[in-house]
């Protein structure tokens, strides 16, 4: 009888830190609810998800995130044996559903601002609901750090290895500039001071917290020190970007080019991350094949972490990277065993199978690099210096 092996080496040092060995990601933050997608959602080989925290919502009080968290840590992704999950905290706007909006709070225009005047802004990309905030008034780092009841303590309760933050980027937006002039206040200095505040809050509570950005490259630019203080760095957008507010199926979900500069600019500013140790995640927004292929062939070239999917982010697409589904092949006869030596390894490995094994040996991308028949079971692959399998 003939045994299939699938084999899978990284040449590169074991790493410490979970989030280092992240092969792919996944990222949800509508419709956790619907029937099937937390199922879906475990059923997945992603190693990290983002996720809505989805109690925070003043629609879904009694949504059982907790358990959903759970749900998720016992199942595993293609290099982790328990998956991650990252709640989703926008930290840059306010959100009108949250059950921190209070009945007497009203939205900012385009004219005037909030009440409360932390509000600056309707949000500049046409998400409805959604409001830029002075992020360094006490009463917003309040509602998203400091109370008991905080967004970042909710999330910490509930289970989740990390925050991802959004709207990091305003820092850099118009109005809030102008608003953090006016009060002496250096916006970018500010959203440094701020994050590092939720990484010192969390990181008390729980030591192995992530603190991952979402855009807003460019603001380790005068800020070297944000490169020791985020965990990782998302970056939206970067081939293809879609529509706000609309639905799943509609065309305007995903595949508009982005703009070449501006794409060539954010390569410079995404590998001074990578330079300096920080794990580069891409958010791509397509729907045709051939720019879905793009965007996950390009990004993986240049060393990031990419996903693609459609701007409602209410389900996980019915497309994956490239490799995501290799690691379903199985042992055929489980009980028996190889020996890799050694395992990880730099420039040689030696491999011994069964007699009559079938071998297929992937890299750490999920590609085919060698196959073959063994027929004596003291035969040996060998990996020699110039990666070449013999």
């Amino acid at each position: 009888m003939t045994r299939a092996f699938i084999l899978f080496l990284f040449a590169f040092s074991v790493a410490f830190a979970q989030i280092d060995s992240v092969l792919y990601f996944g990222y949800q933050i509508q419709g956790l609810d619907a029937p099937g997608a937390i199922d879906s959602l475990a059923n997945s080989y992603y190693d990290l998800l983002v996720l809505e925290p989805t109690r925070t919502d003043a629609d879904c009080i009694d949504f059982d995130t907790r358990g959903m968290v759970e749900r998720l840590h016992a199942t595993a992704g293609t290099m982790l044996s328990s998956k991650l999950a990252i709640a989703y905290i926008d930290i840059g706007e306010a959100e009108d559903w949250r059950i921190y909006w209070q009945s007497w709070w009203v939205a900012p225009t385009e004219s005037t601002l909030g009440n409360p005047d932390f509000m600056l802004r309707l949000d500049p990309d046409g998400w409805e609901g959604d409001y830029p905030v002075a992020f360094w008034d006490s009463r917003w780092q309040n509602i998203i750090v400091d109370n008991d009841s905080s967004m970042l303590k909710m999330a910490i309760a509930d289970g989740f290895d990390g925050i991802y933050m959004d709207w990091v980027e305003a820092y850099d937006d118009s109005m809030v500039i102008a608003v953090a002039e006016t009060a002496g206040i250096s916006p970018d200095s500010a959203m440094v001071a701020f994050i590092q505040h939720i990484r010192d809050v969390a990181r008390s509570i729980n030591p192995n917290f992530l603190v991952i950005a979402q855009n807003g490259a460019d603001l380790c630019d005068d800020h070297p020190e944000y490169f020791g203080i985020i965990d990782a760095i998302g970056q939206e957008d970067f081939n293809f970007y879609g529509d706000a507010d609309v639905l799943w199926d509609d065309p305007l979900a995903g595949d508009f080019p982005q703009d070449t500069d501006y794409h060539n600019y954010l390569i410079g500013q995404l590998n001074t991350y990578l330079a300096n140790d920080v794990p580069v995640f891409t958010i791509e927004y397509a729907l045709i094949p051939s720019n879905i292929d793009f965007a996950y062939t390009s990004d993986l070239a240049l060393g990031y972490i990419p996903f693609v999917t459609q701007t409602p982010l209410s389900r996980l697409p019915g497309y994956f990277p490239p490799g995501y589904a290799i690691h379903t092949k199985s042992l055929e006869k489980p009980e028996l065993t190889i020996t890799a030596s050694p395992n990880p390894f730099n420039s040689s490995c030696a491999i011994t199978v069964p007699e009559n094994a079938d071998v297929e040996i992937y890299d750490l991308r999920g590609n085919l690099v060698w196959q073959t028949n063994l027929s004596d079971s003291k035969e040996r692959l060998q990996r020699d210096a110039k990666h070449r399998w013999s």
